[in-house]
């Protein structure tokens, strides 16, 4: 079999049958990376996050980002309202865990074409354990990640941009985090994504990255 990976800019060829997947890797910068105690203000409006499972999603405004304001300290919105929204969008991962001392950290981020009509962003994370001996808080706890990225590549006109709404979150280990979903009632949406093209986007992207 065939593999070929190149640099942090280019294209992905996986096999010698498969079809080409583009790969860019995307530039992005830390907003913000916290955590906080799960509170009364958890959403209701969408399905309940389970104890070490983690929500993800692409925010392409100041307007929705305020969705996303119950997973961090009320002190990090101010990081948020600094975000040049006309020029960058962001994507945040948000982990819930039974106590203190977890995190995630958003590693790299790629957009992929997996076909004529179909991008969506393969995010790599990592999910960071409590350090032995290291005291914890025995009650619920977010860890949150939102990175901020360029629009420019989406820019349409003034006023419109194409920023994908499709994503895929997998750690380090392969394993599958979350998913970009749409439709159906609350609780039984579908998913938007493929998340099997992340999983061969992954595999190229850390053996460019090792080279």
């Amino acid at each position: 079999m065939r593999r070929l990976a190149v640099g942090a800019l280019g294209l992905v060829f996986v096999g010698t049958t498969a079809a080409a997947v583009s790969v860019t890797v995307l530039r992005f910068s830390t907003v913000v990376r916290d955590s906080k105690p799960v509170g009364s203000d958890e959403p209701s409006w969408v399905p309940a996050q389970k104890f070490g499972e983690v929500h993800a999603g692409i925010v392409p405004d100041a307007s929705t980002m305020t969705d996303w304001y119950y997973a961090f300290p009320t002190a990090d919105q101010r990081r948020f309202d600094a975000v040049n929204w006309n020029a960058h969008f962001v994507f945040a991962a948000v982990l819930k865990q039974r106590t203190s001392g977890y995190g995630i950290t958003i590693k790299r981020v790629s957009l992929q074409r997996v076909s004529r009509t179909i991008r969506q962003l393969c995010v790599l994370a990592s999910i960071e354990k409590p350090r032995p001996g290291e005291a914890v808080i025995s009650r619920p706890y977010y860890s949150d990640h939102a990175v901020r990225m360029s629009n420019a590549r989406f820019r349409l006109d003034q006023f419109h941009f194409t920023i994908p709404t499709r994503f895929v979150v997998r750690a380090t280990s392969g394993q599958l985090l979350a998913v970009s979903r749409n439709g159906g009632s609350l609780g039984n949406s579908f998913v938007s994504s493929k998340p099997k093209r992340c999983t061969a986007d992954l595999r190229a992207s850390v053996e460019g990255s090792s080279r």
